[in-house]
């Protein structure tokens, strides 16, 4: 540690004692910010600071004490002082004084008048001079007291963090300044809003008990255009809390591997038809064969492609004015930009898997919406698994629009002559589950409402996408949060930053590509009508 600690920093003035401490944590940003792992030093440093600070705490604390001792003994000294009646010679003087003001025009009266206070002070010079009434006795004693009108107190309450200030303490505009000076001492070039002090401004117009004042300071304050003329008499109550449904779900859910560089280099699949070259067989006439051979394949090295890291953000301003007067309008927006932002991001990254899809279109069949999103489901499942040899119980991945399981439970609704009416959200999953497929129903894929009016009816087609579990994967480059900024710009305009982030993404496949599937069908409650059985 190279800034020197004095071995007794009781002896220390206010002013070095501040100049210590800035000095001690300007040692510490600095070896932090060299990427110092020295603990030993950074806990000393610490510990000094803590030191310092106590002691400043200490001081403050002690004047205050003194202040509050010294005030208790002037009321007990003072209050001594005080009596009930002033005495006969101040009356005495005060009267005199009234006479002598109604004689000025009488010379002879006046020089009388002389005469006799001479003679009174040689005689008072022998005897004890009367006490001087206090203050509050003179005061009790007024017949027509003027009472001052009491003046709003501005009160100063120094901030969190601040060297030598207790934080919540009150302070002077003096110690304001200091605490101004202090704090700037520890930030460095470039560093935003930092509070040093909170003004209480006092109330301009109060009201109080006399109903009379209270009147005139109503009238005065209130501004006649803000009341109604006639009706209620009375203007209307704000609401100010704003009404939300949007939601931060019906997200795509992918596996999920943190980027600590520009991106992801992921080799290419390679599927089980790559080693068929590998395979041969052998018979009787092989072996008579001078010429014949076992083939043998040479491992290929895989094709790597590189996924390049995307930044998608969002970034709000606000008026301070605004922030301060209507908070719920701040929290309200700010919450819906970051569902807006999610929901973007989630319709993104489908897009990428849709871009690198093979596309497959089913026929039409002779059933409704359910079984047909089933047959497209089930028929695809099973080639999928065909060309790839997977493996029965390998979990396929599928990924439809949101709304799509209500046209699959609205279609069962029709059917006649069961009761399937009440089908949960649950059981339409199920019908996936016994499937293998963990079907995903998201909002950012083919949206049911874009623009225009209200939908009257389903889609009479729906696309799904298909691919085994961990085929794709999210890459996260983590996401810059800055939060609330305020800089000298904004602050040019009394605007500040009220939300700003960026997330870095990118979607890698590293499996067989997925199929895009286009299924036909309709929200009658149809099914495949019966065959009739032939003739025996």
């Amino acid at each position: 540690m190279n800034t020197i600690m004095p071995e007794d920093i009781n002896a220390v003035t206010d002013e070095e004692l501040t100049a210590l401490e800035s000095d001690l944590v300007a040692e510490f940003d600095s070896l932090v910010d060299a990427g110092s792992n020295d603990v030993a030093t950074l806990t000393q440093i610490a510990e000094a600071v803590e030191a310092v600070r106590a002691e400043s705490t200490a001081r403050i604390e002690a004047v205050a004490q003194a202040e509050q001792a010294v005030a208790a003994l002037a009321d007990r000294v003072r209050g001594a002082e005080e009596i009930d009646e002033a005495p006969e010679a101040v009356v005495a003087e005060t009267e005199d004084a009234d006479e002598a003001s109604d004689d000025n025009h009488n010379p002879e009266a006046v020089e009388a008048e002389a005469t006799e206070q001479e003679n009174e002070l040689v005689t008072a010079s022998a005897s004890p001079a009367p006490k001087a009434p206090s203050a509050r006795a003179v005061a009790r004693r007024s017949t027509t007291p003027e009472v001052a009108e009491a003046q709003p107190e501005v009160v100063i309450t120094a901030a969190a963090d601040i060297p030598g200030f207790t934080s919540g303490s009150n302070i002077d505009t003096v110690g304001l300044a200091r605490a101004m000076h202090a704090k700037a001492r520890t930030l460095s070039n470039g560093s935003g809003f930092v509070p040093v002090a909170s003004i209480n401004l006092p109330l301009q117009h109060k009201v109080g008990s006399d109903m009379a004042t209270n009147l005139e300071v109503i009238e005065r304050a209130t501004a006649p255009e803000a009341l109604t003329a006639a009706g209620w008499c009375a203007p209307s109550q704000n609401i100010y809390d704003l009404f939300g449904v949007d939601a931060g779900d019906g997200l795509l859910d992918l596996p999920t591997v943190q980027v600590s560089r520009g991106g992801l280099n992921i080799p290419g699949f390679i599927g089980i038809g790559e080693a068929s070259d590998a395979l041969w067989s052998w018979t009787e006439a092989d072996t008579e064969d001078p010429e014949a051979t076992k083939p043998c394949l040479q491992i290929p090295c895989p094709t790597f492609e590189d996924y390049r890291l995307q930044a998608a953000g969002l970034c709000l301003t606000n008026g301070n004015l605004t922030d301060r007067a209507f908070p719920e309008l701040t929290a309200r927006f700010i919450a819906l930009a970051i569902n807006a932002h999610l929901h973007r991001l989630s319709g993104l990254m489908i897009a990428e898997i849709s871009g690198s899809a093979t596309g497959v279109t089913m026929s039409a069949v002779a059933s409704s919406a359910a079984g047909s999103i089933l047959h497209a489901l089930d028929v695809q499942v099973a080639d999928y698994r065909s060309q790839y040899r997977m493996s029965v119980n390998a979990v396929l991945e599928a990924v439809f629009p949101l709304w799509s399981r209500e046209a699959i439970r609205a279609d069962l609704a029709m059917r006649t002559g069961v009761d399937l009416v009440n089908i949960s959200d649950d059981r339409i999953d199920e019908y996936f589950r016994t499937r293998k497929v963990r079907a995903q129903f998201v909002h950012d894929y083919q949206p049911l409402y874009t623009t225009g009016p209200a939908k009257t009816a389903f889609p009479t087609t729906v696309d799904f996408l298909l691919y085994p579990a961990g085929g794709y994967i999210k890459g996260d480059g983590g996401t810059i949060d800055l939060g609330v900024v305020r800089d000298s710009v904004l602050n040019a305009t009394n605007d500040y930053t009220a939300a700003w982030t960026e997330q870095l993404w990118l979607v890698g496949q590293t499996g067989p590509a997925a199929r895009e599937v286009t299924v036909n069908y309709a929200v009658d409650g149809v099914t495949g009508c019966c065959v009739e059985a032939p003739a025996v």
